[in-house]
């Protein structure tokens, strides 16, 4: 993103904004990934034992496509992004002061080695 902000280093702030907004992009668009596998793990082991030794039908998923069908067909679109903004308020400052970190050591330690004038 150092072309969008027009220079070659960038301040934290800049560095924070760019760490929050990879992260909620990247959090967004595999967060209806996450909800399933949270939804298939919440079934537990003992329900999915029992259903398969009984031959009942116990289990609300039988796998990954059936949770994303259910799930749609339920709630409609919406129902696979439920829960984003609690995750995006969560993951988008930690990954942000993340990048910041960062590109502060990564910045000291090419300064400590020689191959940068200024760690700033």
């Amino acid at each position: 993103l150092n072309p969008i902000w027009g220079k070659k280093n960038l301040s934290p702030l800049e560095a924070f904004i760019n760490g929050c907004l990879a992260a909620a992009f990247a959090q967004t668009f595999s967060y209806p990934f996450d909800l399933i596998r949270k939804k298939l793990q919440a079934q537990g082991v003992d329900k999915a034992a029992k259903a398969s030794e009984l031959g009942i039908g116990e289990l609300r998923y039988t796998g990954m496509v059936d949770a994303f069908v259910k799930v749609y067909k339920a709630e409609g679109l919406a129902g696979w992004f439920r829960g984003t903004t609690a995750n995006l308020a969560k993951v988008a400052p930690y990954a942000g002061l993340m990048f910041v970190a960062f590109e502060a050591s990564s910045r000291f330690f090419l300064w400590q080695n020689g191959y940068r004038d200024s760690p700033f």
